[in-house]
């Protein structure tokens, strides 16, 4: 869910009765040997009979195995997470509107409690749209759309943020009056408005879920700091591209969420569509190393923490790491994969060709050499079907002006004449024509069938019925 942990590895230890103080972690202590030298277990000059001997190592064997697993314990954490949220960047180029609101409370811990709505930071909708989006009766738990409060351990009350378009649970924390919140909003066409992040600027890292924490893994420690950051991002007038799908890359890694959900079912699809590329672009996560939660400072939530992965937003900084990333993995992620699509140009298809043997990988360069850049005119005067006729065999071609084509082969000799149905590929780039299939059908289903028909020709001369090509073949409307 976006803004909480997401994903859990938990490695267990049998704990004492919990003594810690709050930010404390427990460790056990050091065993100690009494009346003995720590090399030697035995009394010495002592005789002893073979069965006592026998007895006394198998006691020396066992104190040892305690000894070495008590330093395993002591130098392991206890109950450690790990998992990823948002960046402060991406929370802020994602949303379409961004509000202060104050936090009030009437009578703890009855209530009312009050999330109002202050001051419009990012959008176009009035602040009092938003109050009564989010207005509700102030009573704890009590379900609503998007905040309840919840009544915790003593008179603590959390208030807590439903977060994502289908009402996820999302983000919590202490209830305090006086409380400032940062609220990240978001609103597709004809749906109501949903929170992305809230963020508690009078304890900024109380919480993972509703902390500011940079896309350097850095977690602001105050109001003005968040401030700041907020204030210099809104400086830069940052759009996300119109089609980007922002819940698909909140859940960008997940495996019930994300690029693994989009490509359920396309294992065998060569063919990125232009459509594909253009909602998967924006962001994507990155790798951190975010220990603050594991041991914070006094009044922050000890979560046995450690963030490994952040969503950030597709800036230009982040490239040469998402680019090393992929260079040192042999069958890299498709997740990193994909996230090259941010970056078009010669240095990403040069990567992306160096790991072909990938299929994901195989997928983007392939988009990247035909669907990108394209400025050359004759890409949309050539849209249309065409003709290939060579020695043994007619290609017949429906370019589209996607640069997606059909590409069916006929054979022109032997008794059988088959035809082989498929899709791929083309553009003009540099005065030269590319076309590549990507797959054929066979028996109605589609299969992996990669053919350069010619290395990129250059055109010579195009009319009306007929195009040109450097050493051939005739390419000729039907």
């Amino acid at each position: 869910m976006p803004g909480s942990p997401t994903a859990r590895v938990s490695v267990r230890l049998a704990r004492p009765p919990d003594t810690k103080p709050a930010n404390q972690r427990w460790a056990p202590s050091p065993l100690r040997f009494e009346n003995h030298p720590p090399y030697l277990l035995l009394p010495p000059r002592e005789k002893y009979d073979g069965e006592t001997l026998m007895m006394k190592l198998q006691v020396f064997t066992a104190v040892c195995l305690l000894v070495a697993v008590a330093c395993v314990v002591k130098m392991s954490p206890a109950d450690l997470y790990t998992g990823g949220t948002l960046s402060l960047e991406w929370a802020i180029d994602s949303s379409d509107e961004i509000f202060l609101a104050d936090l009030t409370v009437e009578n703890p811990p009855e209530g009312p409690y009050n999330l109002v709505p202050r001051k419009a930071l990012k959008g176009n909708i009035p602040v009092k749209a938003m109050a009564d989006a989010i207005s509700e009766d102030g009573r704890p738990n009590v379900e609503r759309p998007r905040v309840r409060w919840i009544i915790g351990r003593g008179d603590a009350v959390n208030v807590a943020f439903r977060t994502g378009s289908d009402r996820l649970s999302g983000s919590s924390g202490e209830a305090r009056h006086g409380d400032e919140w940062l609220l990240f909003v978001r609103q597709e066409p004809d749906e109501p408005l949903y929170l992305v992040r809230a963020i508690n600027l009078m304890r900024p890292r109380e919480t993972s879920a509703t902390s500011a924490i940079t896309a350097d893994g850095k977690p602001l420690k105050t109001k003005q700091e968040v401030m700041d950051a907020v204030t210099a991002r809104l400086a830069l007038g940052r759009r996300l591209p119109p089609e980007c799908r922002r819940e698909m890359i909140d859940r960008w890694d997940k495996p019930d969420g994300g690029i693994a959900s989009w490509s359920t079912g396309r294992e065998g699809d060569w063919f990125l569509r232009p459509s594909d590329v253009a909602m998967m672009r924006g962001g994507f996560t990155i790798g951190v190393g975010c220990d603050y939660w594991d041991d914070p400072e006094a009044g922050d939530v000890d979560e046995d923490l450690l963030l490994t992965h952040l969503v950030v937003s597709a800036d230009a900084a982040h490239f040469e790491l998402l680019a090393e990333r992929v260079r040192k993995m042999d069958h890299p992620a498709d997740t990193d994969i994909f996230a090259l699509l941010n970056y078009p140009g010669p240095q990403t298809e040069e990567l992306l060709q160096s790991k072909i043997h990938s299929h994901s990988a195989r997928r983007a360069w392939l988009f990247l050499r035909y669907g990108e850049n394209l400025t050359d005119p004759l890409n949309q005067q050539l849209v249309g079907p065409w003709r290939l006729l060579g020695r043994r065999e007619r290609v017949e071609l429906d370019l589209r002006a996607d640069q997606t084509c059909e590409v069916d082969v006929i054979e022109t000799t032997g008794a059988r004449r088959q035809r082989l149905e498929g899709e791929g590929y083309w553009a003009v780039k540099d005065g030269k024509l590319w076309l590549s299939r990507s797959r054929i059908q066979v028996n109605d289903k589609w299969r992996e069938a990669r053919r350069e028909f010619f290395e990129p020709k250059k055109i010579l001369a195009t009319t009306g019925d007929a195009v040109t090509l450097e050493d051939g073949p005739p390419m000729v409307r039907p």
